[in-house]
């Protein structure tokens, strides 16, 4: 997530303003799952590395995707076009 939010930053600038500039360490997440019941979902999910891959997709369909960095340039650039995000 952190480099996500690096890359939008760097390719939207002003756009990207709102985008978080740090990571929230995990103990501040376990705390504040103690008053907030919907962030307690997250704490399975911390310390885990999630590795997704297209690599099925790729074999099977003859499909090529679109780098990392242009989906997720992409999406905010659509979602921003559209106003789905706060200004």
């Amino acid at each position: 997530m952190v480099d996500i939010a690096r890359m939008l930053r760097a390719r939207l600038g002003a756009a990207a303003k709102r985008v978080p500039r740090f990571q929230l360490p995990d103990w501040v997440v376990r705390l504040a799952a103690k008053r907030d019941p919907s962030v307690q979902q997250l704490l399975p999910l911390l310390g885990q590395i999630r590795n997704a891959t297209s690599e099925k997709a790729m074999r099977l369909l003859g499909w090529s995707p679109r780098s990392n960095e242009e989906a997720v340039v992409g999406t905010a650039e659509s979602l921003l076009r559209f106003g789905l995000l706060k200004p």
